[in-house]
């Protein structure tokens, strides 16, 4: 009897250690890892892992993983993604890649048209905080594309786009007359740049538009930028501070077919003559 008790119980830890062998390493799997990656994901994953309110692990497309993630969650991307259409981010949620050594990238490839359409757009951040880490965002300017509209559009009293080590905005060329940024534009809200951070290669008639919002720069680098008005960044109505961080090789550059006055290789500032219509500039290093 008691040889059989052993028997009954051995098998059923057996049963237990495969079980749980099958569910972190089997087939379809994604187990959270502190070495190589943040998650490991079966043959058949999709673009992004994300934790569902039970705290598994799901995978699916980008678009899927930043509206199913919990509030204050990580979308972890898996691979590079290509967008021809904007993500809306209405809560807080950090986006990175696996693995920190090889950054994933999304990429903007909707086609230039001559409806003048808002398009271009990444991420339009309108509650909540958005951070980046180790990503690279980019809207196709070295392969011929041109937007309507910057990567990351800030909009939203309570919105906050943060930029961490490893996030990278670049390639962008905003064609819009009207829509300023080439990287970021806030129109509401707040929007920081933090040690590892990099904004370059982006151009737009205005190298970064501002209103009424708070803008700074902790750390990082702005450069190789161009714009008419504020080749690295334009503050119109708000707030703009620098305590850290570089602003570097960035132009203003008149259109070839427009006479314009040009101001602000590095900033411009515009704004009215007094509160609430006014820019303010602090710079404390950097």
């Amino acid at each position: 009897m008691q040889g059989k008790f052993r028997f009954i119980a051995g098998t059923v830890i057996f049963c237990i250690l495969f079980t749980g062998y099958r569910m972190l390493f089997g087939k379809g799997s994604v187990f959270a890892s502190q070495e190589n990656c943040l998650v490991e994901a079966s043959q058949d994953q999709g673009e992004a892992a994300w934790q569902d309110s039970e705290g598994n692990w799901q995978t699916g497309s980008l678009t899927e993983a930043v509206a199913s993630v919990s509030s204050k969650g990580t979308v972890v991307l898996l691979s590079d993604v290509s967008l021809t259409s904007g993500i809306t981010i209405s809560k807080p949620v950090v986006i990175t890649s696996n693995e920190a050594d090889q950054p994933c990238t999304i990429k903007n490839e909707e086609p230039d048209t001559d409806d003048r359409k808002d398009r271009g757009r990444i991420f339009t951040v309108t509650s909540g905080e958005l951070q980046l880490q180790n990503i690279i965002l980019d809207g196709g300017r070295d392969a011929g594309v041109t937007a309507f509209h910057p990567l990351v559009c800030v909009n939203g009293n309570d919105a906050y786009l943060r930029m961490l080590e490893g996030a990278v905005l670049q390639n962008a060329e905003n064609a819009s007359q009207g829509t300023g940024g080439g990287g970021i534009n806030i129109r509401k809200g707040k929007g920081s740049l933090h040690d590892g951070s990099l904004i370059q290669n982006c151009k737009a008639r205005h190298g970064g538009h501002y209103g009424q919002v708070q803008f700074i720069l902790y750390g990082g680098c702005i450069k190789d930028c161009e714009a008419e008005n504020g080749g690295g960044v334009y503050v119109n109505i708000g707030i703009f501070q620098m305590g850290g961080g570089e602003i570097t090789g960035n132009r203003a550059m008149k259109a070839d077919t427009e006479e314009r006055r040009m101001g602000g290789g590095a900033i411009y500032v515009a704004g009215g003559s007094s509160p609430p219509a006014m820019a303010v500039v602090g710079i404390l290093g950097g």
